[in-house]
Order: C-alpha cells, then structure tokens, then sequence
C-alpha cells in the first residue's frame, strides 16, 4: 500500500532539518517523472523500483478556503489539483503532488 502524507506548511513533521527555515523546501527523487500520455494527459510514473516507506517527494502545501476553488457557475480548473485538507479547506501540493490520483 502507498501513502500520500501531505503537511500544511509550516506544520511541525518531526523530521529533523525541518521547521520555519524549510517551509518552502522541495526534495524530490529520480524515482518518479512526469509524462504526457497521448488521450489522458500528464502523469506521474516511477522510473525505478520504489521501496516501502521510502520517501519520492517532500514538498510544502497550500492550504485555501474551499471557496477559492468555486465561482457561481461552478468548480474552477483548479478544484481538481486540490485535495481535501479540513472542514472548509483544501490543499494544493507544490511539486508533482497534485497530480496523484487526477
């Protein structure tokens, strides 16, 4: 089973290194890549073997009223990066994490 584990930026992790000073820090494998398949769109592929546990992509997230991803006529083009983050709230994932599973 994999897990998507996404931290509000800013959130304590308890990873060392990590804090106020890494809130924008961005650390990505060469185990996956984006690739554009023709009729579907871009996706994220592992290029290699990935472990259990090991981590592909640690990257700050965006968390927005969920109102900013509505307009009166409707969800926006960005409703569909965004996962559901709290009562009244979403999260966009910088790097390649908001195209997982969309």
């Amino acid at each position: 089973m994999r897990v998507l584990v996404f931290r509000e930026i800013g959130a304590k992790s308890g990873i060392p290194g990590e804090g106020r000073e890494g809130l924008m820090s961005f650390t990505q494998t060469t185990a996956i890549e984006v690739k554009q398949i023709k009729g579907k769109g871009r996706g994220v592929f592992a290029r290699r073997l990935i472990h259990d546990g090991e981590v592909i992509e640690r990257v700050p997230v965006l968390v927005l009223p969920v109102g900013e991803t509505r307009t009166a006529s409707g969800p926006t083009r960005m409703s569909g990066y965004c996962f559901e983050w709290g009562r009244g709230t979403v999260a966009v994932a910088l790097g390649y994490g908001s195209l997982y599973n969309h």
